[in-house]
């Protein structure tokens, strides 16, 4: 497709070494997943946590402006070729590393954590058991 020259796909690497690989890239694309029987509202997998944690910009490709994701801020949606072009040169041209573009507010992060989503499961769960 005429992209080597900008696109860098590098062997499988220890898991450790995979999360400096994160936190050193510029941009990280995340596949979110959807398809007719199965919707994917809700589902999160584990690799966008571990995005999350390294705080570089997610392109998120099969996503919408109703993911949760999407709605803190932390993902960048693009669903079409054009939208990925416009997105990946809106960053290009800022003439900012793009790590300084990233709007990752600690607060909303937070909220993203295993613990905090945990916490959020057995608060469900109580209430769920203190009703019966």
């Amino acid at each position: 497709m005429g992209i080597g020259e900008v696109v860098k796909v590098i062997p499988k690497v220890p898991y450790e070494m995979s999360l400096a690989v994160q936190r050193n890239s510029d941009v990280l694309l995340y596949l979110g997943y959807s398809s007719k029987e199965h919707p994917g509202d809700g589902i999160l997998s584990g690799k966008v946590f571990e995005y999350l944690q390294a705080k570089t910009p997610i392109l998120a490709l099969n996503t919408d402006a109703s993911h949760p994701l999407v709605a803190d801020n932390l993902i960048c949606p693009a669903n079409s070729v054009s939208e990925i072009v416009v997105l990946l040169e809106s960053w290009l041209k800022s003439g900012k590393p793009l790590k300084q573009e990233t709007h990752f507010d600690r607060g909303v992060l937070c909220k993203w954590t295993r613990k905090s989503q945990t916490e959020r499961l057995l608060s469900v769960l109580s209430s769920l058991t203190n009703t019966v």
